[in-house]
């Protein structure tokens, strides 16, 4: 485990690993000390040295766990105890008298061990640490007699399996975390996928909407039309910035609440909107966007502290066709926008036609637009000047 520099989530993770580890750590040196306590009652032989050791066992956890703990560098404190556990049961297995099943025990604890927190590469390093541990143990204390018993073997065996379990409880709390931790991160990743592609102004969709909810849908031919507000820039020099993105936002309203359930409204920029409109023929097009255009007329904006403002914009559009690129579909659009807006704004052109239609020539529904349908229009608030064509 090679020691680096950790950002403050791995740092959290490290700091987790090394709470969570202390469990089975105390379980498995308090199994041996409960080994070492059952031969001292049993026997009298060596009583003083088992009763020091296993108080030996019972300390060197809590004394392991505090320290790591209180650690600056945490990811140097999990290496340490890494380290330092195999040397410990080499010890205690020494201590032990080398007894089969409590040896089993302690090896088979420190293999599960290495490889649920360092993988498999950990295995060969562990093994040659518990081998140091036992080699120096039994250097420094001399032979001493086997901790063999039924008891024994019970009390060794019990301790494996409680580890274990103990271990299979961590882990799956860990997991529970990471699935939450995951689950997080989807969630999170979704939002600010779905927040790149939504304009933060108007709550309409952007530009770099427009490619992924084509390859979403699948349609193979769509019709789109580009709307510019006219004279969008007077109404900032004369309301002021908050009043543009108050005009802004209403136009996109309208657009959405007029289109949104047939075409995608997108904010291409600026002023400047977008329909993109699956299967629009050229004649759904003139008939439903010089009726949008009336319906700007008919309804003004209100800015606040007794202004409203009417506002009109110019439009234009080319039909859904099998086999063009949505690039090349604006390219036209820009175009019929533009010969619009030369022929005097206010009007829709559709690419092809000979002229543009001029708002002014176009039908308004009532019945398209609620709020207008249930008050005359002669109710509606008096318009400033400086919006128009």
């Amino acid at each position: 485990m090679q020691l680096r520099a950790t950002s403050a989530s791995e740092e959290d993770r490290l700091r987790l690993l090394i709470r969570l580890h202390f469990a089975p750590r105390l379980l498995a040196y308090g199994t041996a000390a409960s080994l070492l306590a059952l031969e001292a009652l049993a026997s009298e032989e060596g009583r003083g040295f088992r009763l020091l050791f296993c108080a030996y066992c019972l300390a060197y956890p809590l004394a392991a766990q505090a320290w790591a703990r209180r650690a600056e560098d945490a990811r140097r404190a999990l290496r340490v105890l890494f380290l330092s556990d195999p040397f410990h049961s080499g010890i205690a297995m020494a201590a032990l008298g080398f007894a089969l099943m409590p040896s089993g025990f302690l090896i088979g604890i420190n293999l599960v061990n290495a490889v649920a927190f360092g993988g498999f590469r950990e295995v060969p390093r562990s093994a040659s640490i518990l081998v140091l541990g036992t080699l120096l143990a039994r250097l420094a204390l001399g032979p001493l007699p086997a901790t063999e018993s039924a008891l024994t073997e019970i009390v060794a065996l019990s301790g494996l399996v409680l580890y274990n379990l103990g271990l299979g409880a961590l882990v799956h709390r860990v997991t529970q975390r990471l699935r939450e931790a995951t689950r997080a991160l989807r969630e999170r990743s979704a939002a600010l996928a779905e927040a790149s592609r939504t304009d933060p102004l108007t709550g309409v969709r952007n530009r770099r909407d427009l490619p992924l909810w084509l390859a979403e849908s699948g349609h193979s031919a769509v019709g789109y039309a580009l709307l510019d507000i006219d004279h969008f820039k007077q109404i900032n020099d004369r309301h002021g910035h908050e009043a543009g993105d108050r005009v802004l936002s209403e136009f996109a309203r309208r657009l959405a609440r007029r289109f949104g359930d047939r075409a995608r409204v997108l904010r291409w920029g600026g002023e400047e909107f977008l329909l993109a409109w699956p299967y629009a023929s050229g004649e759904r097009l003139k008939s439903e966007l010089g009726a949008f255009l009336s319906e700007l007329r008919a309804a003004s904006i209100a800015l606040g502290d007794g202004i409203a403002i009417s506002i009109r914009c110019s439009v234009g559009a080319v039909p859904a066709e099998h086999g063009r690129t949505w690039q090349q579909a604006i390219v036209l659009a820009d175009e019929a926008l533009y010969e619009a807006k030369r022929a005097g704004r206010d009007r829709l052109l559709v690419w092809g036609d000979a002229r543009p239609i001029a708002a002014s020539e176009a039908t308004l529904d009532l019945r398209l637009v609620p709020e207008l349908s249930e008050r005359p229009l002669a109710e509606d608030r008096p318009s400033a000047d400086g919006a128009g064509p």
